[in-house]
């Protein structure tokens, strides 16, 4: 465990299996921390967003799921699962629901984010019916586009994920007290308050 390549840590797994079946109660091995944890600047993640939002080095739906990475801080896998009923248009104003009540889009990623709903690609693997309840639609009759799909597109343009969603919630923090993030973006409370400290805001310290 002292050294060597970072798949040793895998042999946790069996240590945990022995501890269950009372083969082994004294060794433990704890969780393996990261050393470092991935961030995008300021100008690098706006840079992302308008190039999500104005480029065409992808299609639509991958753009659009970047955009809600970069702007939202939300996980591939919930993206991926939005229903379109997420979305809310109103006369006035773009929402989307990601947490408790749903959030407002601004331009031009409404504008964007709306083309998309009513464009939205792979409708007939649905049986030919228009009304999939999907936001992104898979290519699978009645399924939404895999996860795994989106994050090596976004991969593939060059889009340090992990550090885009660190740094969206490390700005939205810095904004909007912790608990209040979590509420709205689907989050637990201890991981926008831990976004808090790191960012060093104030705001780590609102009381919940």
């Amino acid at each position: 465990m002292a050294s060597g390549p970072t798949t040793r840590h895998s042999i946790r797994t069996f240590f945990i299996w022995a501890k269950k079946s009372r083969i082994n109660k004294a060794v433990q091995i704890a969780h393996r921390e990261a050393k470092t944890t991935g961030t995008l600047t300021q100008d690098q993640r706006l840079g992302w967003i308008k190039e999500l939002l104005t480029g065409d080095a992808e299609s639509l739906p991958y753009r659009v799921a970047g955009t809600l990475l970069l702007l939202y801080a939300q996980l591939l896998v919930r993206i991926a699962a939005l229903p379109t009923s997420a979305v809310v248009i109103a006369p006035t104003e773009t929402r989307i629901s990601l947490g408790t009540e749903p959030v407002p889009v601004p331009e031009p990623f409404a504008g964007v984010l709306t083309h998309h709903l009513h464009n939205r690609p792979n409708l007939r693997t649905a049986g030919g019916m228009i009304a999939t309840p999907w936001l992104f639609p898979g290519h699978r009759p009645g399924k939404h586009l895999d996860a795994q799909t989106i994050m090596m597109r976004l991969r593939w343009l060059g889009i340090n994920l992990l550090g885009a969603r660190n740094s969206a919630l490390g700005n939205l923090v810095a904004e909007v007290p912790p608990p209040l993030v979590a509420e709205l973006l689907g989050y637990r409370y201890q991981v926008t308050q831990r976004h808090a400290e790191l960012a060093a805001q104030p705001w780590s310290r609102y009381v919940r």
